[in-house]
């Protein structure tokens, strides 16, 4: 028996909820906004630590990130909605003046590296009940997106930084109890 490729691993919407009170009841204003953009764009821990305040385009009704060093080198424009540009504005206003220009710093006021991420997550996960993995966000905005936007593979592919949309097919892929869930359903 061959073994079937399986969806990546994903946050069920009431897990990312959960995740986003947790974040919530700290009040920690950059967190926030780092998660949020996570989980609302689908960007990749490097992309996100690795925005330049330049990179960072907000208007009253619409915002963007500039991704200038995608994986494989790839630049793209990512839209940000109400839920990431809100708490970005806050932090922004309450960031501490740095020695760098990245958007979001550690505690020693240089860049926030990939192990302050996944420690971020890891306590969160926590908080919540969750085990979270940095990851995870980027899978769960994925499999949301396709949710919302009727398999739309083309616009998620684009979203996410892929060129091919062979890449993000496997986010159409269902899990196994959803399947069960599905054909215990059928009834002639």
């Amino acid at each position: 028996l061959k073994a079937v490729a399986q969806p990546p691993k994903s946050l069920a919407r009431p897990q990312v909820r959960k995740i986003l009170r947790a974040l919530a009841l700290r009040g920690k204003v950059r967190d926030e906004a780092l998660i949020a953009l996570m989980v609302f764009s689908g960007m990749r821990v490097g992309e996100t630590i690795g925005l330049a305040m330049e990179d960072i385009i907000l208007g009253e009704r619409s915002g963007q990130a500039i991704v200038r060093h995608g994986k494989g080198g790839k630049e793209r424009v990512v839209p940000l909605n109400i839920q990431v540009r809100k708490p970005l504005v806050r932090w922004l206003k309450e960031r501490p003046p740095a020695e760098t220009d990245k958007v979001f710093i550690g505690r020693d006021g240089g860049p926030l590296g990939t192990d302050g991420v996944r420690h971020l997550c890891q306590s969160l996960g926590i908080a919540a009940g969750i085990r979270l993995h940095p990851h995870a966000l980027r899978h769960s905005f994925a499999v949301s997106w396709l949710s919302e936007n009727e398999n739309d593979l083309v616009g998620l592919a684009q979203l996410m930084g892929h060129s091919d949309i062979n890449s993000v097919a496997l986010y159409t892929q269902r899990k196994q109890d959803e399947l069960q869930e599905s054909v215990e359903r059928l009834s002639y």
